[in-house]
């Protein structure tokens, strides 16, 4: 890990979210164990410098998919996407535990969908899992109940930019690639407003338009 300056050393929480292409061995639709210790460490060193660490990770389907027998099957139903994302949410779960165990640091897993993130109580709610478990010195793991859900399986929309999980989590942007990248990066999505009170489901809309960053204020 680079120890040059940028806005990732001033952070206070970073959140990373974690696909099933960097996670699932795609020869094997086993957990890619290598890959998964490689960016452990490279956590535990953030929360070795007083960084808190989040993950957004996607997987379950994917390594369902190995455990029930379905890895010959080019496509999946959807009561077949979801039978293997409750197949695979323990095993997902076993490889995030494993990765992070060498360093003394527990993973606690956060199941959510779009509804829980719309409704005031449950966002509420959802903050302060994440509050405690973040002050227990545990990474939260979140990722999406599809055993109960079509929309998110059919297109996935809970992620790391999705404007309530970020409100969720307290991250102030996310970037598409890293900061320190040689190729220009800025944040994509600024930090959103919390759910309003005045409704059980009235923030965010269905389709929330990406927010830019606010400019710097003017020197006094």
């Amino acid at each position: 890990m680079s120890q040059n300056p940028g806005p990732l050393a001033s952070a206070r929480r970073i959140v990373f979210k974690v696909g099933s292409a960097l996670l699932v061995d795609a020869n094997t639709g086993a957990a890619n164990h290598a890959w998964l210790r490689a960016f452990c460490d490279d956590a535990a060193r953030l929360r070795a410098r007083g960084q808190q660490v989040v993950v957004v990770s996607s997987g379950a389907v994917a390594l369902g998919r190995r455990r029930l027998g379905l890895t010959g099957r080019k496509s999946l139903t959807l009561p077949e996407k979801q039978a293997a994302a409750a197949a695979g949410q323990s095993l997902l779960m076993r490889a995030w535990e494993e990765a992070f165990e060498p360093h003394g640091i527990g993973a606690a897993q956060i199941l959510m969908t779009r509804d829980d993130t719309e409704t005031r109580r449950r966002w509420l709610n959802a903050r302060a899992t994440v509050e405690t478990l973040l002050g227990l010195g545990v990474v939260p793991v979140v990722n999406e109940n599809d055993t109960v859900v079509t929309e998110e399986i059919r297109c996935p929309t809970l992620t790391a930019s999705t404007p309530p999980i970020r409100a969720a989590i307290q991250t102030p942007a996310i970037w598409r690639r890293s900061p320190r990248s040689r190729r220009r990066s800025k944040p994509w999505l600024a930090a959103p407003t919390p759910p309003r009170a005045s409704g059980p489901a009235a923030w965010p809309p269905r389709s929330p338009p990406p927010v830019s960053p606010a400019p710097p204020a003017a020197p006094p």
